[in-house]
């Protein structure tokens, strides 16, 4: 997934997320950036540096993309609030 976002990351986030996930990571992007537009679709980096944050990737200029072992960590964090309801 890491290595999909460096190659193309505005590809559609459907290749790594199923549809369920994709809606909770966009509720996770409104909450952190509110002045998002709401129209702007979402890309696969926006929904893996969502993922990435849940887990406590801070994602400051310099800290560059979020790595292998923070986002394989972080994809059960997306699951509990799946699981939870939260979509």
């Amino acid at each position: 997934m890491t290595y999909q976002v460096r190659r193309d990351p505005d590809q559609d986030p459907s290749v790594a997320f199923s549809p369920t996930q994709i809606e909770v990571l966009e509720r996770v992007v409104a909450t952190q950036n509110p002045r998002r537009p709401k129209d702007q679709p979402l890309t696969l980096r926006d929904a893996v540096r969502a993922m990435a944050k849940l887990g406590g990737f801070l994602g400051r200029k310099r800290d560059g993309e979020p790595g292998v072992k923070l986002c394989g960590a972080d994809t059960g964090n997306c699951k509990c609030f799946v699981g939870a309801g939260l979509t």
